[in-house]
């Protein structure tokens, strides 16, 4: 999506740039990598293949774009958020409106497409506010001039050169306001038609990655559009619990348990959307069960490393700042803030390994339960209780172990939280074989 990390980077862009990352920020896919070869790219913005390796070359440079590191081929686009990472409550954002992809638009001087695209990103905020019109934005003359590399002349030339785009209809007028201290203010009001708001081009990346797998894999009988969302539901979630860390991992899981699941169901048509992603989920987290393990280990480790330095500087801090010690010049930074963020990302990350956890070892349950003959809405609430009964075990003996008052050897921790979770498995395994003997047929 077009964020608005790249809206405050336009005055760094030129046309071929800009026309460029509006492409890529539509076909990217949820680790943020371009999909497509540079002649499709050349091709869609109507540009040259040279001109593209430039830009490309360019914003390697600038910090724009990135190669992966495993796979020095793959562009990865960082001034944009994939799906998987939007926060509707958080995420400015413009929408793909069609005309910002149209020629009349490609053929704008820059600074007009600046003008116009920033705008669009005001107008497609505004959108969300259901008091003010979507297609009308007033902007500021001196917040729109802190966007654009231009002095007043310049600027006054781009808006004659928009104002002559008979192709691209944006109508434009000068305010003039004054405010309750009698200082006078000027802004610029766009309108926008009502088509150009309504006209909006959707990401169908991981959609288009996922019919190709499907018919590399020659499934014989075409598959509705539900059916495609059932599987990209679960893999969505899938890269949701691993959070942004673990997107490599979560792509390879995702695309090994695709595998597993084209060449075991060969007739999807004949599967209901909610059968398809329930079975797709019990394969997802098979593939879960021994990365999660490790990354439990990992995260609980990192945390307790970091808590127990965060805590001795914080004390250090405190005892320092009691014999007035001018500690901030000591140390040359706020240990308070040490950290912090990196510690608030840890927990959560713990957060959804726990609760990833959950859901592996009720599938699994339930997945028992199914079998049985003696399916009961009692015996289906089993699977629930033990994963529950599980997760706070594992969660109080973790948080046992990270006690940041005291500094843990990170060799024992690791080793402590090793042995938990064999004991919580071995739990598990004892757990599930008396449900399995509770609900096995009598003889």
């Amino acid at each position: 999506m077009i964020t608005q990390q790249m809206i405050s980077k336009l005055r760094e862009m030129n046309a071929t740039q800009i026309n460029l990352n509006l492409y890529f920020s539509l076909h990217i896919d949820w680790n943020r990598q371009v999909r497509g070869s540079i002649q499709e790219w050349a091709a869609a913005i109507k540009s040259d293949v040279r001109w593209v390796q430039k830009v490309i070359r360019k914003g390697i440079a600038s910090g724009h774009f990135s190669r992966h590191a495993q796979d020095p081929d793959a562009l990865i686009f960082n001034l944009t958020t994939s799906a998987v990472e939007f926060n509707k409550f958080t995420t400015k954002y413009c929408k793909h409106y069609k005309f910002l992809y149209c020629d009349a638009f490609r053929k704008l001087p820059v600074n007009a497409m600046r003008i116009v695209l920033i705008a669009a990103y005001e107008a497609s905020i505004q959108s969300n506010n259901k008091n003010k019109p979507a297609n009308t934005v007033r902007i500021h003359k001196d917040e729109l001039l802190s966007l654009l590399p231009v002095d007043e002349v310049k600027f006054r030339h781009a808006l004659t050169e928009l104002s002559k785009a008979d192709e691209l209809p944006i109508h434009f007028e000068e305010i003039k306001q004054k405010d309750t201290k009698g200082k006078e203010h000027t802004f610029i009001e766009f309108t926008f038609t009502e088509d150009q708001i309504a006209q909006v081009l959707e990401n169908h990346t991981e959609k288009s990655l996922l019919q190709w797998s499907i018919f590399e894999h020659q499934m014989d009988r075409a598959i509705t559009d539900k059916h495609y969302e059932a599987i990209l539901s679960v893999a969505k979630y899938l890269f949701n619990v691993l959070g942004p860390s673990y997107r490599d991992l979560a792509r390879q899981i995702y695309q090994e348990s695709l595998d597993v699941l084209l060449t075991q169901v060969r007739t999807m048509d004949k599967m209901e959307p909610d059968q398809l992603s329930a079975y797709y989920r019990g394969i997802v987290l098979n593939f879960l069960q021994e990365p999660l393990q490790h990354l439990m280990v990992e995260t609980v480790t990192r945390l307790a490393e970091r808590e127990s330095i965060a805590n001795t500087l914080i004390a250090t801090h405190q005892q320092l700042s009691e014999k007035r010690v001018n500690v901030n010049s000591w140390i040359g930074y706020e240990p308070n803030l040490f950290n912090k963020t990196e510690i608030t990302q840890l927990r959560e990350q713990y957060a959804f390994l726990q609760e990833c956890t959950k859901k592996w070892m009720k599938a699994k349950i339930q997945s028992e339960i199914n079998k049985s003959s003696r399916q009961s809405d009692e015996h289906s609430s089993v699977a629930t209780e033990i994963a529950n009964d599980l997760v706070k075990s594992l969660k109080a003996k973790t948080d046992s172990v990270i006690d940041t008052r005291t500094v843990v050897s990170p060799r024992l921790l690791v080793r402590n939280i090793e042995h938990t979770i064999i004991k919580l498995q071995e739990n598990y395994v004892v757990l599930l074989d008396q449900v399995i003997r509770d609900l096995s047929p009598a003889a």
